[in-house]
């Protein structure tokens, strides 16, 4: 791995304490120098060793984020303000360890980090309501289902993340309702690790894990981005394919977290001030620095007639969305409904409903293909 050499003293520290650790070589390369040596070396991580972030460091970490999307870049600095650990959540910092540094701390986020990387495949996909009440935590809750389902390996796993903390309606709808409240997390979201993971994930008959807290109090604190952004990184890393909620209101976090998925599923219902708030989300994802993935929008709870077809004309649609392609879902209340009163899917109520044939055929055409190949 390559340490980056921003000019503290500490650094020939570091490099020993690194090169003293069993299965793990360190070179130490000037900071101005490390983008040159990543793309030669291709490191298994690059650990950034300084006192304060700064917009020096900021640049380079920017510049190797964009160019090696999944190398695990670690950073030992001081204690930092709030602004400055949001800046290395933003730019996907897999971990910040504060000084004075503990050797069994520095052990544990390498040995971490290995185990990321040797993953071979790591897909995010996210589901977003375009407004209240459009369907987008049914369409996840089925998500998850059919990819649980039709996994070319079975060593493989799925995770449906739920981000809306004020009601946890995942947990809910699926009658899995998850008692950790989160409190002591919250408070120092660096605790966020694969051990406890495993302590609060719950996993579903149907073969996914399910992430779902109701807990109010966590939305206002001050470390909540920090504990989003931290659980999204944990999260991902333990499962091949994850499924992630998104409420339809404004978050600090949910721009961040739009630009880093693999996929953007847009639900919306089929009427015109619904269409209008999709609209208005396809334009602020698309001013957003995403490096690749796709945007489409789903148009849920669809009625057709045998002699007029979709209630709003496709070419009408067409001509809205422009180049963002769109699909339908059809309007299936009673299978939904029933999943709801009994804490269902929607394919455990009825497998052949129109609802759970269109998601299935969804997921099939636009989103199994996106795959995204981690670096090595």
């Amino acid at each position: 791995m390559l340490l980056a050499d921003t000019g503290s003293a500490d650094c020939d520290d570091i490099a020993r304490m690194i090169g003293d650790i069993a299965g793990f070589s360190v070179e130490v390369v000037a900071l101005d120098r490390l983008a040159e040596s990543v793309r030669h070396q291709l490191p298994a991580a690059v650990v950034f060793e300084m006192n304060d972030l700064t917009t020096r460091e900021i640049d380079v970490i920017e510049e190797l984020r964009a160019s090696f999307d999944h190398l695990p870049l670690i950073v030992i600095s001081n204690a930092l303000v709030p602004s400055q650990v949001r800046n290395m959540l933003r730019l996907a910092v897999q971990d910040w360890l504060v000084k004075p540094l503990a050797r069994a701390d520095l052990v544990d986020t390498l040995m971490r980090d290995f185990h990321r990387k040797s993953r071979t495949v790591s897909r995010v996909h996210a589901v977003v309501s375009a407004v209240a009440g459009a369907g987008a935590t049914t369409v996840a809750l089925s998500l998850a289902d059919v990819i649980a389902r039709t996994l070319d390996d079975p060593q493989e796993s799925v995770a449906l993340v739920d981000l809306d903390f004020s009601l946890g309606a995942c947990g809910y709808l699926l009658n899995m309702p998850n008692g950790f409240l989160l409190d002591s997390v919250i408070m120092d979201p660096r605790r966020i690790d694969v051990e406890l993971i495993k302590l609060i994930q719950q996993r579903h008959s149907r073969g996914f894990y399910v992430y779902s807290f109701a807990n109010r109090d966590l939305v206002t604190h001050v470390n909540f981005y920090e504990l989003v952004m931290r659980f999204l990184e944990d999260i991902s890393a333990q499962h091949e394919h994850t499924i992630i909620d998104i409420p339809y209101h404004e978050t600090e976090w949910r721009r961040d977290v739009l630009t880093a998925v693999d996929s953007i599923t847009i639900v919306a219902e089929m009427n015109l001030p619904a269409i209008k708030h999709a609209l208005d989300l396809v334009k602020t994802i698309s001013g957003l620095k995403r490096r690749s993935g796709t945007v489409r929008v789903l148009l849920n709870k669809d009625q057709t007639s045998l002699f007029n077809g979709h209630r709003i004309d496709p070419a009408t649609l067409k001509d809205l969305f422009g180049s963002t392609p769109f699909d339908f879902l059809p309007n299936d209340t009673a299978v939904i409904t029933e999943a709801m009163d009994r804490g269902l899917l929607p394919a455990e109520v009825s497998p052949s409903s129109r609802f759970v044939h269109a998601v299935q055929r969804y997921w099939q055409d636009n989103l199994r293909v996106v795959l995204r190949p981690k670096d090595g």
